[in-house]
């Protein structure tokens, strides 16, 4: 968007002036710099303070991810913590102690952050506040302090500058003018959808970019210091008068004017397509405002009335004349409308196939409304459509998609240790770029996952024909060059991993015993760290083979590619200096590039992080639990595309409730007890309307069919391909995926529990210390719980998470014992028999629960057959 545009230019003219500014400085204190200078110092800076800021946001991202525990009350706070620790330890780190640009460093740890951080987040709104808060303070303090400064400048101001003062303002604005406007191709092209960026737009950027604190600060500084004492004092008055000047005149002329130009340009004006939009749902408020009577329906009359008028005007503003609200006829797509159609009956067959325990598994509601709705939906794709108007409502549908899988976020629906809501999130906000395609969020979705789509193809097929997994394959059926199977088998054993592992300790070891490049063996010790990063090259190389763009989807992995090629840089520089092209005690502008490079090489020693992902798997080997790496991207795949359904089928809801119109046939019932549960008003209240606007409603446009049935077939195939991902998991253990959801009901039932708990303490009913004692058993479960979906989707077996799958065994162990004694007064005998073994056995294994350790198996087994052999002896005595 503009405003992003703006945003993000903003932050690259604050890091480049800091950066000039400081090649600036250092003149005045004397240093030369001749043009090789130049291009060496500004690499050093911005590479070196962007490679440092994103490894530090990397670490602060892992840090604020992992204490993202919501059933922590102090878990927003130390998240918040560790942000401002991230904003100013990698300003400290890069200014102070390593010598570069901390403010690049800074934008680009924030942008790290900003990109992984917010669905792990605990409480958004208490991040964007604590933010606003210091964004706030800050420039309050800044302009105050350089406007007291400038005021005490201005006296020995000479008139003259003030009239240079006027220039340089002039000056300033042509020249980001033409910078903005040549960069408009190289905008179009960085564009996800090669949108152009218009001349207006473009004149706004211009128009609004406004000088604040950072040049303001840096004007400050050089009038404190005075590059050294090098300046006299009128000259750094000056360059603060100016300074602030620029920065009042365009706070004055270009803060107040923008918002007449951003009218008179239209950029803000409601589009064509969105007016359209707002009618249907000022049709929708119509129609609920129907329902009442007397003077409360004439003033809500007048009220909508006013509404409409305001959308007519906004939209006039937009397109200068008076809109025809009719569909343009012209704008017809019928071939596209009937290959939609085909898609939907071709996906609707193959999810008729999938059974209703798996349809359930994987979210879907046999209650969407928009089911009985088929045959309108389908009359109504083939018609013809709005190309605009289409787009728009691909993009609100994308949007309500959107805010339910941040509702999943904020439910806690997702696995800790997983990227689904990450993969959700980035699939929804491709899809929407490109919303005038369709929806397609599906596509970007299982890409993330590597998946093609011959492999959804192949996995969508009955299980009878469908193609074995390859050894080295967790999820694709298609054909994998030799080269890719031996990668993925080599990446994923055990022997490899372990190996990578010594490999990091020695290097880390090395990297702290190494003398510099003055040492006499510097040729040595330059062939040993090459010999390494090699090392660390191949095993990045097969990964990426094995992976493609899913290996950056784990912060882990984009940590390890970071350290890879910054210690490659490292190389370069060590190689220089061993070669005697650079002399390592030469005073020159290359010396900066041999400090950034040994920066760079202990970059690696954050290769450590690997060490916890593989102690944990060897733990649980140790420990004679399965692992299995095709078990965690399975479930990963299950969960993740369960959550996809879930989100498409309740947006349906939502779209229906917005956009559907009202049927004859299903008026609006309000329920004489409707005050009770409400606001305590009389019947006229307009809630229970609302609360069944989604599903009495009726799609009558074609834009919102086609939208409707790309939802469904995208729904219809994540179904399909969920149940062949069930039928894979249950090949390893048919309890894994039963387990688990019961597991997940008992954490839902926990959480309502605690929920009950909450709204009594807020009643008064309880105090918090006697709330907690009631609520600390429930958190203790949920945290318990947490631990096992965290294994499990790592592809950990754990005795614990099975025994919640155990209750309908004991059922079906217990009916089929009936059937075999057929004695009608034995019945309550064999149920009692039944439940009194099984509680005592369980009791004896709950005390070696996840042992591990054979030698305890094998006494839990024979101490299960010393109870049933003593229970059968005396079942008939009440034992």
């Amino acid at each position: 968007t503009l405003t992003v545009q703006i945003q993000g230019e903003s932050l690259l003219n604050d890091g480049t002036a800091m950066v000039l500014f400081l090649v600036a400085h250092n003149m005045l204190k004397g240093e030369q710099y001749d043009a090789k200078g130049v291009a060496v110092f500004l690499f050093y800076m911005v590479a070196g303070s962007w490679f440092l800021g994103a490894v530090i946001g990397a670490v602060f991202s892992s840090w604020i991810r992992s204490a993202g525990n919501r059933l922590e009350h102090h878990s927003s706070m130390i998240q918040i913590s560790l942000t401002l620790c991230c904003a100013y330890g990698s300003f400290v780190f890069a200014e102070g102690v390593i010598g570069i640009s901390g403010v690049l460093s800074n934008v680009a740890a924030g942008l790290v952050l900003a990109d992984t951080i917010w669905p792990k987040i605990v409480s958004q709104e208490a991040m964007h506040e604590v933010w606003h808060t210091i964004e706030y303070v800050g420039n309050t303090i800044i302009f105050f302090l350089a406007g007291a400064l400038s005021g005490k400048a201005m006296v020995s101001i000479d008139l003259v500058d003030y009239l240079h003062l006027l220039l340089i303002y002039m000056v300033v604005m042509a020249i980001r003018g033409a910078v903005l406007f040549a960069s408009r191709p190289v905008l179009k092209w960085l564009s996800p959808d090669r949108t152009p960026v218009t001349m207006a737009e473009a004149a706004v950027m211009t128009w609004g970019g406004l000088r604040g604190a950072v040049g303001l600060a840096l004007a400050i500084q050089l009038s404190v210091d005075r590059a050294g004492g090098l300046l006299k004092q009128e000259v750094a008055d000056r360059v603060l008068f100016f300074t602030g000047g620029i920065a009042m005149l365009t706070l004055i002329v270009n803060a107040t004017t923008c918002p007449i130009l951003v009218k008179k340009l239209a950029i803000t004006a409601t589009p064509h397509t969105k007016a359209k939009l707002m009618l249907q749902i000022h049709q929708r408020l119509s129609e609920l405002g129907d329902q009442s009577k007397g003077m409360v329906k004439e003033t809500v009359t007048r009220l909508l009335k006013d509404v409409e008028h305001h959308i007519h005007i906004a939209c006039l503003v937009s397109e200068g004349s008076q809109v025809d609200w009719q569909r343009d006829e012209a704008s017809v797509d019928l071939p596209r409308g009937s290959i939609i159609v085909a898609e939907y009956q071709e996906a609707k067959g193959g999810f008729d196939e999938v059974s209703t325990k798996h349809k359930e598994l994987l979210g879907w509601d046999m209650d969407d409304p928009l089911i009985q709705q088929e045959a309108n939906l389908l009359t109504h794709a083939a018609a013809a459509v709005d190309p605009e108007m289409f787009r728009t409502i691909n993009e609100a549908y994308l949007g309500m998609v959107r805010s339910e899988h941040w509702a999943q976020i904020e439910r806690g629906e997702f696995v800790k240790g997983t990227n689904s809501a990450e993969s959700l999130l980035s699939a929804n906000t491709k899809a929407f770029q490109l919303a005038q395609n369709g929806i397609h969020d599906l596509h970007w979705l299982l890409r993330s996952f590597g998946l093609s789509d011959s492999d959804v193809e192949m996995m969508s097929q009955a299980p009878s024909v469908r193609p074995r997994l390859s050894t080295s394959s967790t999820l694709s059926f298609s054909a994998k060059p030799k080269c890719y199977d031996f990668c993925a088998r080599t990446i994923r054993s055990m022997t490899f991993q372990g190996t990578i592992v010594t490999v990091i300790l020695i290097n880390s070891i090395l990297i702290f015993l190494d003398p510099g490049p003055q040492s006499p063996d510097v040729v040595l010790w330059v062939v040993l760290d090459c010999l390494f990063q090699v090392v660390y090259i191949v095993e990045l190389v097969m990964k990426l083979v094995v992976l493609r763009l899913k290996f950056f989807s784990d912060g882990w992995n984009a940590l390890d590619f970071m350290c890879v090629v910054l210690g490659l840089f490292g190389n370069l520089t060590s190689i220089v200096v061993a070669v005697g092209v650079v002399s390592s005690s030469a005073v020159s502008n290359e010396m900066l590039l041999i400090r950034l490079g040994r920066v760079f090489k202990l970059m690696r020693l954050l290769r450590l992080v690997v060490l916890v992902k593989f102690f944990r798997t060897m733990h649980a080997k140790y420990k004679r639990k399965k692992v299995s790496r095709r078990l965690a991207t399975r479930l990963e795949l299950i969960g993740t595309l369960r959550a996809f359904v879930q989100a498409h089928v309740r947006s349906h809801s939502t779209l229906l409730k917005f956009f559907g119109k009202q049927r004859g046939d299903f008026p609006f019932q309000i329920s004489s007890l409707e005050g009770l549960f409400d606001r305590q008003i009389s019947s006229n209240s307009f809630a229970r309307q609302i609360s069944l606007a989604g599903t009495t409603g009726l799609l009558e446009h074609p834009e919102e069919a086609r939208c409707i049935l790309e939802s469904f077939i995208a729904v219809y195939k994540a179904v399909r391909l969920g149940s062949s991902m069930v039928d894979l998991v249950d090949e390893e253990g048919s309890w894994i995926l039963e387990s688990m959801f019961t597991l997940r009901d008992t954490c839902i039932v926990a959480e309502d529990l605690t929920d009950f708990v909450v709204s009594a303490t807020k009643a008064g009913v309880l105090k918090e210390k006697d709330a907690g004692v009631l609520i600390y058993p429930l958190h203790r479960h949920l945290r318990r719980a947490s631990v096992l979906f965290s294994d499990a989707h790592a592809g950990i077996h754990r005795n614990t998470l099975k025994r919640y799958g155990s209750s309908k065994w004991q059922d079906l162990e217990a009916v089929t014992m009936r059937e075999e004694v057929g004695a009608e007064d034995t019945h309550r005998d064999e149920y009692e028999y039944n439940r009194a073994k099984n509680h005592q056995c369980n009791n004896y294994e709950d005390k070696f629960q996840d042992k591990g350790d054979q030698k305890l198996n094998d006494a839990v087994m024979v101490e299960r057959e010393r109870i049933e052999k003593d229970m059968q002896n005396g079942r008939h005595l009440g034992a």
